[in-house]
This record gives structure tokens, C-alpha cells and sequence, in this order.
């Protein structure tokens, strides 16, 4: 029997340093929540939302790889609130060495939430960042709210991590007494039993296709 060695090699020249800071600096992956997508796909989207200035690197398991044109831009992307395509959010997690796509997954992604008949006395901004605060972490509320001639609901969208589950109603309190405001999140997220990634069914799963042709014609559509 041939035995399996592994080689060991020390990687420690000036490029290599260069190489790491310049990512550090301007680099982060991103996947989208849904089921996976071709590079056009991707390109389209980043040239419409970003610009045309992106750098854009397919990795393995739905993951792409972004590099930012300064270390300003891409501190605005990072945290300039959430990005979404068909109502279904990007993950987007800062560059690091030795990411492995195949073993990374979802672990925070952007959702909008309803807040239906809230009292139009708490329709600020601040209230709705407290809301969106303690369900787990605030982004941005629905930029027509100010101009819709409708109250039937107000919108926040909040990064919302899969487990645990958001509670179905969250209690305001003020001096006038309290107010039980009830939560629909819009596009809710099914998980995949067969790769346990969030944002398709099984049946819809290309990692449990068999066959390469069908992933490749997937890839390309």
C-alpha cells in the first residue's frame, strides 16, 4: 500500500505580505441567499449597484470573491446597509487568510420586516432602530416611509442570523402604557436538507444534482 504523505512548505516572502494587506484592505466575499449564481448574473448586479470597478472572483460553493477599487469603497459596501437581488439578501463577510468556500456558510443575512397597524406615533427613525436593535441588529428603514400616504405597515430591514428564530411579536412600552407590535418577515428562508444551506429547497438544490452536465447548464444559465 503507497502511503499518503503531506509536504510542508513556509510561505513567507514580501509579495506574499504585499498580497495579504492589499486583500485585507480591499477585499470581501459575498453569496447570495438563494440558490447559486452565474458570474453574469453577479457582474450585472455589482456593475447596476456598485459600479463597474469591482474586480470579481468566482470561488467554489456559491462564493465570489470582490475586490474593492480603495480601502474607502469597500468599507462603504461593508457597512452601508443591506444589498438585496429578488428579495433575497447577500451574505458579505470580510476578506480573511486561508478561507475555504467549501466548508464556509450563511451565517447572517439581510431580511425586511413588518411591522403591521404600528401607532403612527412611534413611526420614527430611532424607534424603529431600537426595534430592529433588539431583534438582532438595525440597518435601515423603508426610505418611502415619510412619503407613503399609507400606515398600514411600516418596513425595517435588520441582519438576522438563521438560529434562533425571530419571536412573533415584541412589546413597546412608553409612559402611555405598552403596545404588543406583531413581526412579519418578508421572504422568510427555507433550508436545504441536503447542502443545509438557507435560501432553496432540496428539490432545488444543485449540490445534490447528480451528474455534472446539469450543475454546469445550471451555472451557465
Amino acid at each position: 500500500m503507497t502511503e499518503k504523505r503531506t509536504i510542508s512548505i513556509c510561505i513567507d516572502s514580501s509579495a506574499w505580505k504585499e498580497s495579504v494587506q492589499f486583500l485585507c484592505a480591499r477585499a470581501f466575499f459575498m453569496k447570495w441567499g438563494g440558490d447559486w449564481l452565474a458570474f453574469s448574473k453577479i457582474r450585472k448586479w455589482v456593475d447596476e449597484e456598485w459600479g463597474s470597478h469591482f474586480e470579481i472572483k468566482t470561488l467554489t460553493n456559491g462564493f465570489f470573491l470582490i475586490i474593492a477599487g480603495s480601502e474607502v469603497e469597500k468599507t462603504r459596501i461593508m457597512y452601508n446597509g443591506s444589498f438585496m437581488m429578488k428579495g433575497v439578501g447577500f451574505y458579505i463577510k470580510d476578506w480573511i487568510p486561508n478561507f475555504d468556500p467549501r466548508q464556509a456558510s450563511i451565517e447572517e443575512i439581510p431580511v425586511w420586516i413588518r411591522l403591521y397597524n404600528l401607532p403612527h406615533e412611534y413611526w420614527k427613525e430611532e424607534v424603529f432602530k431600537i426595534i430592529g436593535d433588539k431583534l438582532r441588529r438595525f440597518i435601515k428603514s423603508d426610505e418611502a416611509i415619510d412619503k407613503l400616504d399609507s400606515c398600514m405597515y411600516a418596513r425595517i430591514c435588520i441582519i438576522w442570523k438563521p438560529h434562533p428564530l425571530l419571536p412573533k411579536a415584541i412589546e413597546i412600552r412608553s409612559p402611555e402604557g405598552f403596545w404588543r407590535q406583531e413581526l412579519e418577515v418578508e421572504e422568510i428562508m427555507v433550508k436545504c436538507k441536503s447542502c443545509k444551506e438557507w435560501g432553496h429547497e432540496e428539490s432545488e438544490c444543485m449540490a445534490s444534482q447528480k451528474g455534472k452536465g446539469k450543475v454546469d447548464r445550471a451555472l451557465e444559465d
